[in-house]
C-alpha cells in the first residue's frame, strides 16, 4: 500500500480547513469572545470532515466509473 494518496488527502483537507473564510472567522470571533468554544469546534470541525470526506469519497467514485473522465483526466 502506498502512503501518498493517504499524505496527498490529509494535506488538501488541512488546506481547505486552515483557510479562512466565513466559517472560520465566525470561530475566531466565538473564540475571542469565549463563548462555547468546544462544542461550537467540535461541530465545525466533524462538518467539514464529514463534507470533505463525502465530496473527495463521491468523486473518485464517480470518476472510477466512468471511462471517459478517466481517459480524459491522464
Amino acid at each position: 500500500m502506498s502512503w501518498q494518496p493517504l499524505l496527498d488527502g490529509v494535506i488538501l483537507s488541512a488546506g481547505l480547513i486552515i483557510a479562512i473564510g466565513a466559517q472560520n472567522a465566525f470561530v475566531i470571533r466565538q473564540g475571542v469572545s469565549g463563548q462555547h468554544l468546544l462544542p461550537m469546534a467540535l461541530t465545525c470541525v466533524s462538518c467539514d470532515l464529514l463534507l470533505i470526506s463525502i465530496g473527495a469519497l463521491g468523486v473518485g467514485e464517480f470518476i472510477a466509473a466512468s471511462a471517459s473522465l478517466r481517459m480524459g483526466l491522464v
